[in-house]
């Protein structure tokens, strides 16, 4: 099994609120796009089975790697 590199966060994938003790230190932003954008995104989310959440995640992680300082 690999283990997570240290100093990465753990991103849960299971539905629901985690266990108390357990959540992540998040903090909350405003997205505000077109209803287009949001629209043609949420089809693609579907099309590759993740919720619209799950895929704004994962597109603003893979941009975050790719302009990592250093």
């Amino acid at each position: 099994m690999n283990l997570p590199d240290e100093g990465t966060l753990r991103i849960r994938i299971t539905p629901g609120r985690p266990p108390r003790g357990q959540e992540a230190p998040v903090q909350v932003k405003t997205v505000k796009m077109p209803v287009a954008f949001w629209e043609s995104f949420q089809s693609k989310a579907d099309a590759e089975g993740l919720t619209l959440h799950a895929a704004m995640r994962s597109a603003l992680l893979e941009w975050a790697g790719r302009h990592q300082a250093g």
